[in-house]
């Protein structure tokens, strides 16, 4: 004869709370207050005196014109009215606060960091291009960490219409396949 078994009915978190409180106490065992978490001051209404001794921040330039578009540098100018009319390319802000970024389906495959050209290329044409001294490899931490399909190309050195170019049908193909 198979024995019945009970199924235990599904607790929410409020009924095994209630269930909890029922419970008497364990012989010997101090009931536990409860305290209230302090609440935060309210807020007034007066404005907050400034620490006479700490500078009072300045507004930082902005990276985008009043119309939205990012600010381009000169040196940049011919890489972007090159690649802008490419299929699916936009121009945005990029990383920092002077960067631009020039994306394709979402991804960036060039972009300005200071005074120069950071772009996305396969590992084999990063080190070519390395070996050949026409860039480095880019470091965003500072700390020795590489990208590896990351290049930096400084201002002056292989044309930069031209690698982006490559950059940007190296996005391109692994974005559709991706």
């Amino acid at each position: 004869m198979a024995k019945a078994t009970k199924s235990k009915p599904n607790k929410t978190a409020a009924s095994s709370k209630r269930a909890r409180a029922a419970r008497p106490r364990a012989a010997g065992k101090p009931l536990r207050a409860r305290t209230a978490k302090p609440r935060p001051a309210a807020k007034s209404s007066a404005p907050r005196a400034t620490k006479p001794d700490r500078p009072t921040a300045t507004a930082k330039p902005a990276a985008k014109r009043a119309g939205g578009a990012p600010v381009i540098s000169p040196a940049l100018q011919p890489v972007v009215d090159a690649l802008s009319r490419m299929p699916g390319v936009t121009v945005e802000k990029g990383w920092g606060s002077s960067s631009v970024a020039l994306k394709v389906r979402g991804k960036i495959f060039a972009m300005s960091m200071g005074a120069d050209l950071v772009l996305k290329l396969p590992k084999v044409l990063v080190d070519r291009h390395v070996e050949s001294g026409d860039g480095t490899r880019f470091d965003p931490r500072k700390d020795g960490r590489v990208m590896n399909e990351w290049l930096v190309v400084p201002p002056g050195g292989p044309p930069w219409v031209d690698r982006a170019r490559e950059a940007y049908r190296f996005v391109r193909t692994t974005t559709a396949a991706g």
